[in-house]
């Protein structure tokens, strides 16, 4: 994975591979990832999209499927790399990161690859369920198409100020 200015632009932090941090720490982000979740699956427009492609800045992309308590335990490591990564950067704030950038195609999962112990359709189902998931009247996740330019968008300019 290309590091930070390295491929993505200068306010973007690539997915953590690993959630690191003392014990507490990580106990109430596993907390967090149990409590989001039960949120997720029991969701309304999470519920209305199970089997229909979830819509991204007009583009069809994956089709969403329920979360079944076969994979819960892959949906639970997912959320949590999520959530380190963004308390990451809420925890960073003078290094000006804005976003995570979560590869959502395949070839950042696998044996090979940096995220080898999280599961490729479990981070696709996640983001697009965060996606769905309204939390004040705004996506959880917002999703912004990635760039390889090293500026920040323009349409992220604004967002933190």
């Amino acid at each position: 994975m290309p590091g930070r200015g390295k491929g993505y632009d200068l306010a973007s932090h690539n997915l953590l591979p690993k959630v690191d941090g003392s014990k507490p720490y990580k106990k109430k982000v596993k907390q967090a990832a149990k409590d989001l979740y039960d949120l997720l699956r029991k969701d309304a427009d999470v519920l209305a999209s199970v089997g229909k492609p979830v819509v991204v800045n007009d583009k069809p992309r994956a089709v969403l499927t329920a979360f079944t308590p076969k994979n819960r335990e892959s949906y639970l490591l997912a959320l949590e790399h999520i959530l380190h990564s963004l308390l990451y950067i809420a925890s960073h704030l003078s290094k000006q990161l804005r976003y995570i950038g979560i590869p959502l195609n395949q070839d950042g999962y696998g044996q090979a690859a940096a995220y080898k112990n999280i599961s490729f359709p479990a981070v696709q189902r996640v983001v697009y369920a965060l996606h769905l998931f309204q939390f004040g009247g705004r996506p959880f996740l917002g999703i912004i198409p990635g760039t390889y330019d090293r500026v920040i968008p323009p349409d992220l300019k604004g967002m933190r100020k």
